[in-house]
């Protein structure tokens, strides 16, 4: 609170004083939470703290979203004391998992040697086929097998041949 004197003069030079208060009220402080980035095909919860109200660049007027594209989320909210306040943060998507599973026939009759092979050879991966192994490659015979590859974020992409 600041103490203050508001003054006016009337036409005759006449001088009217008056002592008010002026109270500067706190400004909110929002902090979005939530993941940054998320795999391709999911979603991310963002939320805040509690407000009177909120109004998110979505047009969401909820404590919480559910976001399944990348860009930038932005929340206004409103105080108790009718103040307001805004928070924005930017979510991404983590890199695709991408590959092709090659296919080679093997000397043994009815087998062949199925490798992953990812397009971006830098990326930690995590493999799990149909079959049992954990290897980029298996062999395996005729049939259909599927391949859960997982990288270093948790996502998941299943290829099959």
């Amino acid at each position: 609170s600041y103490p203050t004197t508001l003054s006016r003069y009337c036409n005759g030079g006449f001088k009217m004083s008056s002592r008010l208060m002026v109270e500067v009220l706190p400004k909110p402080v929002p902090v979005i939470m939530g993941m940054e980035e998320f795999c391709i095909g999911k979603s991310v919860s963002l939320s805040t703290s509690y407000f009177a109200s909120y109004l998110w660049s979505t047009g969401s007027r909820e404590q919480q979203i559910e976001v399944r594209t990348p860009g930038i989320y932005t929340v206004t909210v409103t105080a108790a004391n009718s103040c307001l306040g805004s928070d924005s943060i930017a979510i991404t998507n983590n890199p695709d998992i991408d590959g092709t599973l090659e296919v080679e026939t093997r000397v043994k009759p009815d087998t062949c040697l199925i490798r992953f092979i990812p397009v971006d050879s830098s990326q930690y991966l995590n493999y799990q086929w149909s079959n049992g192994s954990t290897s980029d490659r298996t062999e395996t015979g005729s049939g259909t097998i599927q391949l859960k590859v997982t990288d270093a974020f948790g996502c998941q992409k299943t290829f099959e041949t």
